[in-house]
């Protein structure tokens, strides 16, 4: 899993990938919603988009306030 940090005056955009969720021995897409939000280690963000591309990564993108 990888996550890029773009910094705005007082904002991240944290961009998280994993090539399978079953890498990370989660059951659904949720799950790994609710890993990131662990990792996170707050509960502050707001998910901007989420979704599969087309080399089989799942994609979550979050700005965290």
């Amino acid at each position: 899993m990888n996550k890029n940090f773009v910094v705005n005056d007082n904002q991240e955009i944290l961009v998280f990938k994993a090539r399978e969720i079953e890498k990370l021995e989660l059951d659904s897409e949720n799950d790994f919603r609710d890993e990131i939000s662990s990792r996170i280690n707050n509960d502050n963000f707001i998910e901007l988009y989420s979704g599969w591309d087309y080399k089989n990564k799942y994609y979550i993108v979050v700005v965290q306030i």
